[in-house]
């Protein structure tokens, strides 16, 4: 029988940080307009003239709107980083032999962040066990996070994936419904971390 869950991850840090999170907006708004305000004064006016402007002139121009631009630039990227950081949710789906990942950015964009096909986990537990520091230490395998908070290791769960793309230790951090969904489709495993069937017989 196929087995079917959904799990949404809630980030408790859109609510704690509101304010900066929209003060982050507001100064990225300002740099757009600072971008506009500059480009105007240096590239639209009749003040530049590719006609009358000798090379060098137009060189120390296009320098000149870099130097003035390019803070407002790093600073647009950087509250950008510190925006989705702080706003990013997760939705996992598990939909009979396939586990998909969707990150959700400010409650409002959806990207599809990994997806794998049951067959290709080779084991699952929690992170607080002796199997995902052997599996972390391990340089070759690439990790990927799908998990809002960190405080309590014993909550986040590991899933270790083997495809044709290479070796994936993926954080997750499930509810009791879809760790019970996970420990159904788990017999189709062969080798699978006893910690986590620790885990859901506590919660249940």
């Amino acid at each position: 029988m196929e087995v079917y869950a959904e799990c949404f991850i809630n980030n408790e840090e859109i609510e704690t940080h509101k304010g900066r999170i929209s003060a982050a907006k507001l100064v990225r708004k300002f740099c757009i307009a600072i971008w506009l305000l500059l480009f105007i004064a240096m590239w639209v006016l009749p003040v530049f003239n590719p006609e009358t402007m000798g090379f060098l002139s137009i060189l120390f121009n296009f320098l000149l709107y870099l130097g003035i631009a390019l803070p407002f630039v790093g600073i647009f990227i950087v509250l950008g980083k510190y925006m989705a950081r702080k706003t990013t949710e997760y939705d996992y789906n598990l939909n009979g032999s396939s586990l998909l990942i969707t990150k959700v950015i400010g409650r409002k964009k959806r990207k599809k962040m990994f997806e794998a096909n049951f067959s290709n986990i080779a084991n699952m537990g929690r992170m607080s066990s002796d199997n995902y520091d052997r599996y972390a230490q391990n340089k070759e395998i690439k990790k990927v996070a799908a998990v809002c908070q960190y405080e309590d290791d014993d909550e986040i769960f590991y899933i270790y994936i083997i495809d044709s793309l290479g070796h994936v230790l993926l954080h997750i951090r499930p509810d009791e419904h879809f760790r019970t969904a996970l420990k159904r489709a788990a017999p189709r495993m062969s080798v699978i971390d006893k910690s986590f069937f620790d885990q859901v017989k506590e919660k249940e």
